[in-house]
């Protein structure tokens, strides 16, 4: 006689799609801080400086909005998809994380973009 645990059954579903919906809100919410991040106040910045200041950051202004209008429409697609989706299968598990992956790169390019 062994002590062995039961196996459960194995699911067909890797997990909820409420529980990778509430990651993929994560990720998305980090990325778009971290694109909030690359916009800063020059130090020393002197009180006639400031009109300068704000034309040479239109550039990172223009690409933090540009990005931030490509995570959002990522973001209600996303929300969209998963209202129809009931269960999870391995590959589309897959190319969900696969998505997250490009969402939490854009800083780079968006950075890239500005400078």
């Amino acid at each position: 006689m062994t002590n062995r645990v039961p196996r459960l059954p194995r699911r067909d579903a890797m997990m909820d799609p409420d529980r990778l919906v509430t990651f993929g809100d994560a990720v998305i919410a980090i990325a778009i801080t971290l694109l909030a991040l690359d916009i800063t106040v020059p130090e020393g910045l002197a009180d006639g400086e400031v009109g300068a200041a704000l034309r040479d950051a239109l550039p990172k202004f223009g690409a933090y909005l540009l990005s931030f209008a490509v995570i959002g429409a990522l973001w209600l697609g996303q929300h969209a998809l998963f209202r129809q989706i009931a269960a999870l299968d391995n590959w589309l598990l897959r190319l969900y994380l696969a998505l997250l992956a490009v969402v939490a790169a854009l800083p780079f390019p968006t950075r890239l973009i500005s400078e």
